[in-house]
């Protein structure tokens, strides 16, 4: 199988993984499980001080930099450390997954903006994670199962 099929199927892999860590079902297509995704995030971590659409923008940016991280493997520290503090393997795209969310924002930043990107992208990355220590393992036909009660972690 080539590289690029290779990299296709681990991108939809995981983007089938993150929208289930959001709840979000499997009927839905790929933009609309996005737009969810990012409404789900501004619900909890609202941007009220940017224009009116913008924060769905930025958001969804963010969400698109992060599936893409995932898939390009820069996010395996985060999936298997222990806590928060031991993530740094993945600090360069975290940073850039950030950087990516204001691209053509940058005028319009401020405190308030960048607490909030901060938070939406650490409780992205904290849902996911929970989902992927819940089930970690999946089957041949893409169907999550969590470990064994005997099996050591």
């Amino acid at each position: 199988m080539s590289e690029d099929l290779l990299g296709e199927n681990l991108r939809r892999r995981w983007l089938l993984r993150i929208r289930r860590s959001f709840g979000v079902p499997d009927l839905l297509n790929d933009d609309r499980a996005k737009t969810v995704i990012v409404e789900r995030l501004l619900v909890k971590h609202p941007m009220n001080i940017v224009p009116i659409g913008d924060d769905k923008v930025i958001a969804g940016k963010l969400v698109e930099a992060l599936i893409d991280d995932y898939s390009a493997e820069a996010m395996d520290s985060s999936i298997l450390a222990d806590n928060e503090t031991t993530w740094f393997d993945d600090q360069a795209s975290l940073d850039s997954a950030f950087v990516r969310a204001f691209s053509d924002h940058s005028a319009r930043l401020t405190n308030g903006t960048i607490g909030a990107v901060e938070a939406m992208r650490e409780s992205f990355i904290s849902t996911v994670k929970r989902s992927i220590e819940e089930f970690p393992f999946e089957d041949d036909h893409g169907g999550y199962f969590g470990p064994h009660k005997d099996w050591a972690r």
